[in-house]
């Protein structure tokens, strides 16, 4: 059969490859305008347009209070294109319990690639469940002339994790406290979604341990999974999420890790990939996160073995200086 291009074009659930820079289109074929017979051709489309312009923009940031502020400039290519980056990251000069404050000025309107994530929770005691992973945003924000106010939330301590922002443009949460354990046979959550963090399981006549936190502001942390009468394994941190966009990976918004009843180590709660803390168990205490964002892990099975610390919050603002021609 003769085929020829109606001009009639079809959505591809493949349409963007994971560097957002290609695109894929499904052009369709038919015999005629009213033919069931038809042949598809997928192109790829390298456009000139996916290689983004240096914007001019002049950027001041000055720190306010408690903010330590780093700059990072390099390329990364495109169909042979370069492309220069400027990073600007802001976070707490404290790993937690404290929030820190910038002021980010532009001179002209511009646009900025941004990731946001807002601090992590503290784990909950006793019997605690992991801390939640602050919310992680990612996209691209349209700042005005002027100064705009940056904020990154504080990691909880023995409480939830304080947000993360860049004015009222971007606002993420930071992940709850995880819960403590139930008593009396009241049964608290499991694995918590939406940045929350979970309970502890009930002890009474059941097992007890506390469920892994969320990440990322919309992953589900593991619950708690039964060992035998009276005991159970902690319920693991959910994983972070990873970006390059300082310039190298590293991960945003882990989950902290549940407390295991017995006195062994094996027991407990895994903190999430990228930081989350692990949980305690029996007598022991709850680790502190160690990522962007993390959840700390559960306190153990008395009112002394205290939970982890969630970590800080911190903000990341790119934008094009350069373009580096093939």
């Amino acid at each position: 059969t003769n085929i020829s291009f109606t001009g009639s074009l079809f959505a591809d659930t493949n349409a963007v490859d994971p560097s957002g820079k290609d695109i894929e289109i499904l052009n369709r074929y038919y015999a005629s305008p009213f033919s069931s017979d038809w042949a598809e051709e997928r192109v790829c489309i390298y456009a000139e347009s996916a290689v983004p312009e240096p914007d001019g923009v002049s950027v001041t940031i000055t720190p306010v209070a408690n903010a330590i502020v780093t700059t990072n400039t390099y390329t990364n290519y495109v169909s042979g294109t370069g492309i220069v980056y400027k990073a600007y990251v802001i976070r707490p000069n404290s790993t937690w319990g404290v929030t820190g404050t910038a002021t980010f000025s532009v001179d002209v309107e511009a646009a900025f690639e941004y990731l946001v994530c807002g601090a992590g929770g503290a784990g909950g005691t006793p019997y605690g469940g992991g801390g939640g992973g602050g919310v992680v945003s990612v996209g691209n924000v349209t700042l005005p002339v002027g100064s705009h106010v940056v904020t990154c939330g504080a990691g909880g301590v023995s409480a939830s994790g304080g947000s993360s922002s860049v004015g009222a443009y971007v606002i993420s949460a930071g992940g709850l406290q995880g819960g403590n354990g139930a008593i009396n046979g009241r049964p608290c959550g499991d694995g918590g979604a939406s940045g929350s963090a979970a309970g502890g399981l009930d002890y009474y006549g059941r097992s007890v341990a506390g469920g892994g936190g969320a990440a990322r502001g919309y992953e589900a942390g593991g619950n708690a999974r039964a060992k035998g009468e009276r005991n159970a394994y902690g319920g693991n941190g959910a994983a972070a999420y990873n970006s390059t966009i300082t310039g190298s990976s590293a991960y945003y918004g882990a989950g902290g890790g549940g407390c295991a009843w017995e006195n062994n180590p094996d027991d407990a709660g895994r903190g999430g990939l990228g930081g989350g803390g692990m949980g305690g168990y029996n007598g022991s205490v709850g680790a502190h996160a160690s990522g962007w964002g993390a959840g700390g892990g559960g306190g153990g099975m008395y009112a002394f073995t205290a939970p982890g610390n969630g970590y800080a919050g911190i903000v990341v603002l790119r934008h094009v200086v350069d373009i580096i021609e093939p």
